[in-house]
């Protein structure tokens, strides 16, 4: 019991030890904007900054088992350096994802940066929403952006000045139209359904 309890104590404090360095090589890469030349989108330079990090982190690791270190690094082994590439992953993923990537796009994020820089203020719900208009979508650009990405991804077309979805967007919005299906939205409509969707009842805020 005692040696199950001590290798799942190095294995939990390998895996926060790889992960602090996976963040910290994460901050480095979103700092210096590496990759922005060749990869355009946000989202998947998050993507590959997490898995690189993980790589990194894990070549480092089998390094280390080096028949020179294996006597002072016995607790490594291939299973707990696959775990630890794995976890640091998902995780350092999840992080990106969750807050670069939302302060980035996020509405709320916005709204409550806006409020934060005028704390001394107070708006109505139609001010909000003008605020939204003249300073998320207009001065910051998020449709500019948005459209800008969709044309990188192929998802959209322009002809004549005016744009339609291609069909690989088609597939992506059915894509994501499946997974909604399994793991839906809290409200309904969602931006996968702008015209409602029938087989679902609408939930009210």
């Amino acid at each position: 019991m005692k040696k199950i309890l001590k290798d799942l104590g190095i294995t939990i404090l390998y895996n926060l030890c790889i992960l602090f360095l996976g963040l910290v090589l994460c901050c480095i890469f979103i700092r210096t904007d590496f990759l922005r030349g060749i990869i355009y989108i946000f989202y998947f330079r998050m993507l590959t900054y997490a898995i690189l990090s993980a790589l990194i982190i894990s070549a480092a690791a089998l390094m280390l088992l080096s028949k020179k270190n294996a006597k002072t690094l016995k607790f490594l082994d291939n299973k707990l350096i696959f775990s630890g590439f794995a976890i640091s992953f998902l995780l350092m993923f999840s992080f990106l994802g969750t807050v670069p990537f939302t302060s980035d796009r996020s509405y709320t994020i916005f709204s409550l940066g806006y409020l934060y820089e005028n704390a001394d203020m107070s708006y109505t719900q139609e001010e909000m929403e003008q605020i939204f208009i003249e300073g998320f979508v207009k001065e910051f650009g998020a449709t500019k952006k948005r459209i800008a990405e969709q044309m990188h991804t192929g998802y959209i077309k322009e002809l004549d000045g005016k744009y339609f979805i291609s069909e690989s967007g088609k597939r992506f919005i059915e894509l994501l139209r499946l997974l909604d299906f399994f793991f839906p939205t809290a409200t309904n409509p969602s931006s996968l359904y702008p015209n409602g969707n029938h087989n679902r009842e609408f939930i009210k805020d």
